[in-house]
């Protein structure tokens, strides 16, 4: 996994999201968090766990409630397959916002 910070609260992901980087996903993301809005590119996802997509909705759960915009402005078919083997929508990762 590489994580590449574009701007305050604009983070690119790339590689395998697994199990073994959640931790370190977390302390960016919480991080970031402290922008008013954290937006994710996924597009460079190459493959998803469980992990991270608990993961992801922790985390726009925890936006929700500090009254913070959390986005994701695209994902890979990796994450999208991922979320739809458990039953879950790109929009229950990242609300309503999401956009292809």
């Amino acid at each position: 996994m590489e994580l590449l910070r574009q701007e305050s609260g604009v983070v690119r992901v790339t590689g395998d999201l697994h199990i073994s980087e959640a931790e370190q996903l977390r302390s960016v993301l919480l991080r970031e968090l402290a922008a008013p809005t954290l937006v994710l590119e996924l597009y460079g996802v190459q493959s998803c766990d469980t992990a991270s997509l608990q993961l992801l909705c922790a985390l726009h759960k925890s936006a929700q409630r500090d009254g913070k915009q959390f986005r994701i402005t695209s994902a890979s078919p990796a994450v999208s397959e991922a979320a739809a083997l458990l039953g879950l929508s790109l929009e229950d990762l990242a609300g309503a916002s999401f956009s292809n």
